[in-house]
């Protein structure tokens, strides 16, 4: 069967994403639509996935990368104690620097992908060490990435790429998507405070909903949904509206998300379930269960039932978004699980309506 996708966005979920490589695998073996596919978007872990499709990698390679991560690593130092308290509360705002993290994306993620361009003639040579910017990387993949960011600043959610960032570092951006709350240190850019654009935007699978963004009119759709944000439009002065609609706004045929989900949450989805009751023992528990209702929240909030029928759904199997220590075996089990989803969207019903 020929599918239309010619985006994917991907939910931010932390270390729950290790679960994208199995759903990936299915679709790189059993369905040929990532040849086709021209912009990958994302938050949080699901903006390093976007970035790694986006550089050209392989799925196989993918997986590579992943397995060799010692994600304990990017804890920049591994003592909950006195001084991170005093850092958390006035320096940095997160118990971690980040700069592990960081320094990940770029060595081992951008840089080898620079080295080859240039050894190819496609980029030119002394950039090894350079940081790569949205512009550079859509000019030579022809293929867009868009991160989500959380400006607390602003207290606005933000999109990273080529059409509104495009001399930003593509490694900055992830790392600003990446800064989970009160974990990670916000990134101070152009005198804002970013933080993960999970905050208020975990899952922005209505990224690509726009006319502009649709190859084929036979895949939009003016939904229920949509004609009442566009009736909501028309009602707003023009001097008004945020740039992000002054395009139509559409129902995106072309679009498959990807979501990383407990069974419970899957089941309280198809209201055959109730919502866990988390226990809160510590203010560290407080805290990341705060966290976690506001972004969760924000996940409910902004899914609709048209979007659960291009979302592929992956049980998460207990894993946390900052599960570091994480086994081998669990992750194979992540890996296996994510497989799972894609087989039940692409094979059986993946919409949860």
């Amino acid at each position: 069967m020929n599918y239309p996708f010619r985006n994917l966005v991907f939910e931010g979920g932390g270390i729950k994403g290790i679960g994208y490589v199995g759903a990936l695998e299915y679709i790189e073996n059993k369905q040929n639509i990532l040849p086709n596919i021209q912009r990958f978007g994302g938050t949080s872990v699901g903006a390093v996935t976007a970035l790694i499709l986006g550089l050209g990698y392989s799925i196989s390679e993918l997986k590579e990368k992943l397995e060799k991560i010692q994600f304990e690593e990017f804890k920049d130092d591994d003592s909950w104690i006195i001084k991170d308290a005093f850092r958390l509360l006035v320096s940095g705002y997160g118990r971690y620097k980040g700069d592990k993290f960081l320094e990940w994306i770029r060595k081992d993620i951008i840089h080898p992908k620079v080295a080859e361009w240039m050894e190819k003639g496609i980029m030119e040579e002394g950039r090894q060490n350079s940081d790569l910017t949205f512009e550079e990387l859509v000019q030579i993949t022809g293929k867009a990435v868009y991160f989500q960011g959380t400006n607390v600043s602003t207290r606005q959610s933000v999109t990273f790429s080529h059409e509104s960032t495009p001399t930003m570092s593509v490694a900055e951006a992830v790392r600003i998507s990446m800064s989970i709350p009160l974990f990670f240190e916000p990134v101070v850019w152009r005198g804002n405070y970013y933080v993960d654009g999970g905050v208020l935007n975990n899952y922005p699978i209505r990224l690509f909903d726009q006319k502009k963004y649709v190859s084929d009119e036979n895949y939009c759709e003016m939904t229920p949904y949509y004609e009442k944000v566009t009736e909501l439009i028309t009602q707003t002065s023009e001097e008004r509206i945020s740039s992000v609609y002054q395009d139509m706004q559409v129902y995106n045929k072309e679009t498959l998300g990807f979501r990383l989900d407990s069974q419970t949450e899957i089941d309280v989805m198809r209201n055959i379930a109730a919502p866990v009751c988390h226990e809160i023992d510590s203010f560290f528990d407080f805290a990341w269960n705060l966290v976690g209702t506001v972004i969760k929240g924000q996940d409910s909030m902004h899914l609709h039932k048209d979007d659960a029928a291009r979302t592929i759904y992956i049980n998460t199997l207990g894993v946390t978004a900052i599960d570091f220590n994480i086994s081998n075996e669990k992750q194979l089990q992540l890996i296996a699980s994510g497989y799972k989803g894609a087989e039940e969207f692409f094979e059986g019903d993946g919409d949860l309506s």
